[in-house]
Order: C-alpha cells, then sequence, then structure tokens
C-alpha cells in the first residue's frame, strides 16, 4: 500500500513540475523566488528554499548561487552538492520556481497595485495596464510613463488610432498613468460641470465644451475665475472676445482646478436702507451705487432724517460715519450687503421742556409752603 502511494504522490508531482521543466531554459531566477527542490523517492531531501537578497539559497548546510541561473543550472549545482557531501548517490531532482517578481501598475487604472509576473521574465505594457483593469476615463492615454528599476523614464503615447508596438515590461518597472487636469464651468452656461484637459485650455474653448453660453442670460463682459487656492480673478472682456483673444494672455487660460463662473446679465444684489427714510429695508441693485441714489432708492429721507449725516456699514463690518452735501460723498460707493443708516435730526421737544417747567413749579410751591 506504501509503494503505491508514493508511485502516485511521484507521479502526481511529475505532472505539476512537467510545465515548469519546460522554461528551465528560459526563465532566469531572481531574489524574492521560491524554489521548490523535489529528490525522487528522498521526501527528506524536498525543500521548498526562498532567494536570498544576497542571490543564494541554503540547502544542507551550504549556500548556492543561483541568481541569474536557469533551473538547469541550479539543478546541476545541487546535485553536485548531495554527491560531494556524499549524502546520495544519482539523486533524481527536479525543481520548479515560483517567480515572486511584480510590476507596479498606479495612477488612474481601475485596481492599481502590484502583479506578479508568474516566471515570466517581462510582459507587454497593454497587458500590465489590463492587469490593473485598464485605464479610467480620467486617465491620460498620451502620456502613459513606465519607470524602470534604473530609473529611466520613459513617456509613451497610447492613444485610439496610434500604431501597436511592443513595450516590454519587466520585474520591478513601475507603469504608471498620469491623470488628466480638471477644470470647472459654472454658470449660465448650457452644460455646468467638469472638463478633462491636458494642463491648460483657454476660456472660450472651456465654454465650447461646457455647451457654450445661455442665450440673453449669460454675462460675458465679466467671467470669474475661481483659484485653488481661494483667490478669484475677474476677467473683463467684450461680449465677442474670442475674436480677438490674445493667445499668449496666460489670463485667459485655466489651469487645473480652475473653476470659470459665468455671471447671470440679469442677477441683481440687495443693499439695506435703514432709519429715517420712507422705505426703510432691502433694496435690489445691479452694481455699487452712491449714498444718494440708495437714499432715492428707499422713497427720500423724511422730514425728522437728519440729511447731513450718513452711517455706513460695510459687509466687512466696517463702520464708516459720511457727512453729506460735501464733493466726497458723491465718490463713496455702496456696495451689495452693505447697508446705508439716516439718523434723526436733532429737534427741541417742547413739550419736554413746559412738562419739565410745570413740574419744577409745583415743587417750588410746595416747599415755599414750609
Amino acid at each position: 500500500m506504501k509503494v503505491k502511494t508514493s508511485e502516485t504522490l511521484t507521479f502526481f508531482l511529475i505532472c505539476i513540475l512537467i510545465p515548469h521543466l519546460l522554461l528551465a531554459e528560459t526563465y532566469q531566477v531572481q531574489v524574492g523566488d521560491e524554489i521548490m527542490i523535489f529528490v525522487l523517492g528522498q521526501p527528506e531531501f524536498s525543500q521548498t528554499v526562498k532567494v536570498r537578497p544576497d542571490g543564494m539559497i541554503g540547502y544542507f548546510g551550504k549556500n548556492i548561487k543561483v541568481k541569474g541561473e536557469t533551473t538547469d543550472e541550479i539543478r546541476h549545482r545541487v546535485y553536485n552538492h548531495l554527491i560531494q557531501q556524499g549524502l546520495l548517490k544519482n539523486p533524481i531532482i527536479m525543481l520548479t520556481v515560483t517567480s515572486t517578481q511584480d510590476v507596479f501598475v498606479g495612477g488612474a487604472v481601475r485596481a492599481p497595485g502590484r502583479y506578479p509576473l508568474n516566471s515570466q521574465q517581462e510582459i507587454g505594457l497593454q497587458r500590465a495596464i489590463a492587469l490593473a483593469g485598464g485605464m479610467l476615463e480620467t486617465g491620460d492615454f498620451y502620456k502613459v510613463q513606465v519607470i524602470r528599476q534604473n530609473q529611466k523614464i520613459e513617456t509613451l503615447d497610447l492613444s485610439p488610432g496610434t500604431d501597436y508596438h511592443h513595450v516590454a515590461i519587466q520585474s520591478g518597472d513601475l507603469v504608471f498613468v498620469p491623470t488628466l487636469a480638471q477644470v470647472e464651468v459654472q454658470g449660465q452656461v448650457q452644460i455646468p460641470g467638469k472638463i478633462l484637459i491636458r494642463q491648460r485650455i483657454r476660456i472660450d474653448h472651456a465654454l465650447t465644451r461646457a455647451g457654450g453660453p445661455i442665450y440673453d442670460e449669460a454675462d460675458l463682459s465679466k467671467l470669474v475665475i475661481g483659484k485653488p487656492d481661494g483667490n478669484q480673478v475677474i476677467i473683463e472682456v467684450s461680449e465677442q472676445f474670442w475674436k480677438d483673444l490674445n493667445e499668449e494672455d496666460e489670463s485667459y487660460y485655466l489651469q487645473n482646478g480652475d473653476v470659470l463662473y459665468v455671471p447671470n446679465a440679469y442677477k441683481v444684489d440687495r443693499i439695506y436702507v435703514l432709519g429715517y427714510v420712507h422705505q426703510p429695508g432691502a433694496h435690489k441693485i445691479r452694481a455699487p451705487i452712491t449714498i444718494q441714489q440708495a437714499v432715492a432708492l428707499a422713497g427720500g429721507a423724511t422730514e425728522k432724517a437728519n440729511r447731513k449725516e450718513a452711517i455706513i456699514r460695510r459687509l466687512s463690518s466696517q463702520i464708516e460715519q459720511v457727512t453729506l452735501g460735501d464733493d466726497l460723498d458723491s465718490k463713496i460707493l455702496i456696495h451689495p450687503g452693505d447697508s446705508v443708516e439716516i439718523p434723526k435730526k436733532f429737534g427741541v421737544n417742547w413739550s419736554l421742556i413746559f412738562s419739565f417747567i410745570s413740574v419744577s413749579s409745583v415743587a417750588i410751591s410746595i416747599l415755599s409752603r414750609r
């Protein structure tokens, strides 16, 4: 029974090893590979060893150099070692190598990570990307990079229509698919949202890719570009600015992370006119206005208003005391979000004075009787 079991096991191992033996003359063992040494009929001499960083393996008291060797060459070294040490006579040795050498695929792919070569010395670039699930829509297939073990960088064009040529990816190489830059177009455009670009895009081209401005609603005379750092750039252009656009002017280009906003031509903002005016409250404006214009929007000042003073409270919380009637007040503008207060003029309250005199007279009369 033991004889049959041993023969069955031997046959089974041979069937497993045959495919690997076919690669014996081609594959060169690398650091990190696992080598299974099978000595027929001698299970105590069968081992699985890993190739150390120094390119050696330890086998029965001897360090054997295996890095860069084929399985056939390693088998002869193991055979000679067993014979020279007198451990076995005419051993039948079979080896199989499991490669743990990897390639790395990262960037705009569906499953970035490391992938084993499975005893192959190289695979094609497209195959490496396929192992990672393929490119994402955000991937820049015009500039796929291969970073070799020696740090050399190759930039390759895998765009549709490009003639195919084999690019070998070897163990330790890194395949990187860059992500396209993104800008955003918002406001009065047909298709607001994000746009994928390479490096930069001119604002008229960005508007075209967003479906164009909404007719009769978009205000193209003043476009706003929001920067990733929170700053805003306002571009004042003509309604048909693209006809005489200066392509060398960097301000007309959107960079990665920029947001282009097209305002509404009919949008209004609010200011607040308070105090002694006929219609105190919020009032709509389309652009900054003067104090006199703000008071006029509120129906003008009342009879009790102090027409010589105004208090301006800015959106930034700054408070300004303004004297009306001089030349400077016409240059002071009220911006959206600001408030203007018209105070009450100073007046003599005669009823209060007469009441005080009356009370005082009664008090004096009472005191004089004592």
